[in-house]
């Protein structure tokens, strides 16, 4: 399950950085991380265009949300 997840998050940030998202999607720059905004984004294109099945798509979406709202470590 945990090699599925980062398959998953690899796809989607190899389709943001090759440009292959949706034209209203921006890449990030390197050096810079995407916005939460724009990891929901490329993750819905990518379930758009059928790269992903539903349940991936929903447990992608649920683990960026759960990470960028998690208590900051100190």
């Amino acid at each position: 399950m945990r090699r599925l997840v980062t398959a998953v998050a690899w796809l989607v940030l190899a389709a943001g950085l090759a440009g292959c998202v949706d034209a209203k999607v921006e890449a990030p720059s390197l050096g810079q991380a995407p916005t939460v905004g724009q990891q929901l984004m490329q993750l819905k294109a990518a379930h758009d265009r059928g790269d992903l099945t539903d349940r991936q798509y929903q447990q992608e979406r649920q683990r960026i949300v759960d990470r960028a709202y998690a208590p900051e470590k100190e």
